[in-house]
């Protein structure tokens, strides 16, 4: 339910809208994330997995500040933006890929 502002109600929805945020806060980029998780499981997984990117790209603080850094960073930085998700996903990937590697080769060993 949307409470609106005490005093004279204004007849412009503008005027309202104005009024109203100025009242209350706007979510930050970190609640706007959590908001967009619908899944329990996402909720519980996703704001770690985010922290691991915000510290991959050496922002600082608590995951709130590295957020609101990241969304002031892209404002005017998208496309160095891109490039530090698609090295972020590569390393991943490689991660992953030498976690298999180092499997294969535990299981060989075990069977010599």
């Amino acid at each position: 339910m949307i409470h609106k502002p005490p005093g004279p109600h204004l007849n412009t929805c503008n005027k309202w809208i104005t009024i109203y945020t100025t009242q209350f806060a706007v979510l930050t980029p970190f609640e706007n994330f959590l908001f967009a998780l619908k899944a329990k499981e996402s909720k519980r997984q996703y704001p770690n997995r985010l922290d691991k990117f915000l510290t991959f790209m050496e922002l600082q603080g608590t995951i709130e500040e590295k957020c609101a850094e990241l969304y002031e960073f892209s404002k005017n930085n998208l496309e160095i933006l891109q490039s530090y998700i698609v090295r972020f996903i590569n390393l991943q990937k490689e991660r992953i890929e030498n976690i298999k590697i180092q499997n294969k080769n535990s299981k060989q060993k075990r069977y010599l």
